[in-house]
């Protein structure tokens, strides 16, 4: 079966992926690792995104809530989130749509690629193989594209963007497939 397309946005993602790793986190601690991760710093997650996307996600019922009812000090006591198995099949369908078929330069693949933990081996190389094909389309096209007559004489700022996009498409390309060879050969864990 064929992964839906996006249902979650990028932050919702991210955290889904967060609170399945750790189990049950409050947002104070969610929001306290993303900024110790320096997740926003490639993410671009912002403080009160973190609090929003968990409202959102609670709504859509991925995730569910306790009362932390061993916090002492000052001030009520916090929620602490954990994913519900609907949340976890949304989050599964979500990174292997992501990881096959985002763009190149594109966040999502690598918000995505930070959830692959979650999946089986099998799995993840399915997804990379799928997004090898379809970056070696999306080269192929944008080459073809290059080298029609009406764009022989463009200047080279505007010839410039469509080598940079084959460069960059090129360069994830060969680095999926060392990064295949290395799930193949199980050189390394996820």
């Amino acid at each position: 079966m064929a992964p839906k397309p996006q249902v979650l946005s990028n932050v919702e993602l991210i955290v889904l992926e967060t609170i399945l790793e750790m189990e049950s986190i409050s947002g104070y601690d969610l929001n306290r690792l993303i900024e110790e991760r320096q997740i926003r710093d490639w993410a671009e997650i912002g403080t009160t995104s973190i609090y929003l996307a968990l409202k959102k996600l609670e709504k859509k019922e991925f995730v569910s809530w306790v009362l932390d009812k061993k916090k002492t000090g000052k001030g009520p006591p916090s929620r602490k989130f954990s994913i519900t198995d609907k949340g976890k099949k949304i989050l599964s369908d979500e990174i292997l749509y992501s990881l096959s078929k985002t763009g190149e330069r594109d966040k999502r693949f690598d918000i995505a690629f930070y959830g692959i933990g979650f999946l089986p081996r099998v799995v993840v190389v399915l997804a990379i193989e799928k997004r090898i094909e379809y970056l070696v389309l999306k080269f192929e096209n944008i080459e073809n594209i290059s080298n029609l007559k009406i764009n022989q004489g463009l200047p080279l700022h505007k010839k410039s963007i469509i080598d940079h996009r084959m460069v960059l498409i090129s360069n994830e390309i060969e680095y999926l497939n060392r990064l295949l060879e290395q799930l193949r050969n199980r050189e390394i864990e996820i």
